[in-house]
């Protein structure tokens, strides 16, 4: 047996899901007895006739993918999870999360060995197309892409304020925080105000978007850190062979355009 790690939110519905069916008996006739066989993890009520015909008792319950593939279809409609890209209900196979997270995992650096043990490959050949395919994607990412996906995703956990009367710290100027575009330092505005009382430690100002205590001005214009960042970004992409290499501070270009799309929301609910 061996271990894998799994994140807590994952491993507890994990946990929650063996739970439910740990209690349930599933019987077969085999041979002309009716024996116990094991419980997977996603069950098969009406049975595994393949598995059956061929007389593989223990997978006798195991779901088919066409069965996989229809409880994933139902969580994407249940959950109204839609593409950020097409507008539409997200179409998601289990041979996408199959690709998806190969390739993921081949350009984290992942050994073929294990790769090929993750995917029940007998050998590695089988897996080379996925080191192969990692090499040459290419991340993309604009400000509609990274605008759309900040629906979904919650990077920034501050609170926009309107002015420095609203701000914890608001009297203190050292707590203020001023973004310097790298490419021409002279263009310099303030972004909002630190609402951490003690030291902080952080690299500011990119990385307070992230931090629950950045308290960014609705008023500011969060739209050119933005651009400012994803043209730092391709820049890196130009920069370096390996794509993964190139792209940096991705979750604080989510968080950013978050907060751009929250102030343009706000802007026009005034």
């Amino acid at each position: 047996m061996i271990d894998e790690y799994l994140e807590p939110e994952i491993a507890k519905h994990v946990l929650e899901l063996i739970d439910v069916s740990k209690h349930k008996a599933l019987l077969i006739e085999a041979d002309g007895k009716t024996v116990e066989v094991s419980r997977p993890l996603f069950i098969n009520q009406k049975q595994n006739a393949y598995a059956i015909d061929s007389k593989r008792w223990d997978e006798a319950y195991n779901m088919l993918s066409s069965g996989i593939a229809n409880l994933v279809k139902a969580f994407i409609k249940r959950h109204k999870i839609i593409s950020p890209l097409t507008g539409e209900l997200l179409h998601v196979t289990p041979r996408r999360l199959r690709y998806t997270l190969a390739t993921g995992l081949a350009a984290e650096g992942i050994s073929k060995r294990e790769l090929a043990r993750i995917l029940d490959h007998t050998d590695t050949q089988h897996v080379n197309v996925y080191f192969e395919m990692a090499g040459k994607i290419v991340e993309h990412l604009d400000k509609a892409t990274a605008k759309g996906f900040s629906k979904y995703l919650s990077f920034f956990k501050g609170r926009l304020i309107e002015s420095d009367e609203d701000a914890v710290n608001g009297e203190r100027d050292d707590k203020h925080l001023t973004f310097v575009d790298d490419q021409n330092p002279a263009d310099q505005a303030d972004i909002g105000v630190c609402g951490e009382s003690s030291v902080c430690y952080l690299d500011p100002p990119y990385s307070c978007y992230l931090c629950p205590k950045f308290q960014p001005y609705r008023h500011a214009d969060h739209e050119h850190v933005l651009d400012c960042l994803l043209v730092g970004r391709e820049e890196r992409l130009k920069k370096y062979e390996n794509a993964r290499l190139g792209i940096q501070l991705d979750e604080v270009i989510a968080a950013v355009a978050q907060v751009a799309k929250l102030c343009e929301v706000g802007a026009h609910n005034v």
